[in-house]
């Protein structure tokens, strides 16, 4: 709740008794080529009729939900839940562990928790005073921020992955941790770069293959 900058939730007190007030906000949605990448917040508390109750707690809740176009694999629900959190791990620069995913089937409506196997617990805690950013500070381009981060995982391919390696809890030599970065740092620029073409390398190639 914290990363989403959100209080939506008003408490009054007056002589006559307490009064709580939610007011849920409109949820964000990027749609995507073969996606939709939605983030929606609710609120936790006990639901139904008037009763009686000794204490009452609510909890604002946010959610993000990524819908597919077409049938896709538990493998790929688990890349996506990864990929997923180092997106938030890149804009706050704290490595936390989000929930695991529920999958819902839309044809019977049925939902499972997938559970998969991923690095060590995350220890840090999000703190806003030590995140990079919050969502409400990149709201006007968060849009374009979803879209490029779908995108460019693709494109720089290997450079992202050596790079988010280093940041997923593995233990690492430091001497490991730095040639990861620099072929990372090789890879990225491959990826960014257009090389020049050589007519000798390109002949020399030629006859090996």
């Amino acid at each position: 709740n914290d990363m989403f900058g959100l209080s939506p939730i008003k408490f009054m007190r007056n002589d006559d008794g307490a009064r709580v007030e939610y007011r849920s906000s409109q949820p964000f949605t990027v749609e995507l080529d073969d996606r939709s990448f939605k983030i929606d917040h609710d609120i936790l508390m006990p639901y139904g009729d008037e009763r009686s109750l000794s204490s009452l707690q609510m909890e604002c809740a946010s959610t993000i939900q990524i819908i597919f176009d077409k049938d896709t694999t538990i493998e790929d629900v688990t890349q996506e839940h990864r990929m997923l959190q180092d997106l938030l791990m890149i804009l706050s620069n704290i490595r936390t562990n989000i929930d695991w995913p529920i999958i819902k089937d839309r044809s019977d409506g049925v939902s499972a928790t997938l559970y998969y196997l991923r690095g060590r617990p995350a220890t840090e805690t999000f703190e806003r005073h030590n995140s990079w950013t919050i969502f409400p500070q990149v709201q006007s381009s968060l849009s374009e921020i979803v879209r490029l981060w779908f995108l460019k995982r693709k494109s720089i391919g290997s450079g992202i992955y050596l790079y988010l390696s280093t940041r997923r809890g593995v233990e690492m030599y430091g001497e490991q941790k730095f040639m990861t970065l620099m072929w990372g740092l090789e890879a990225f620029h491959r990826a960014v770069t257009k090389p020049p073409v050589d007519e000798n390398i390109k002949a020399k190639i030629g006859r090996i293959l």
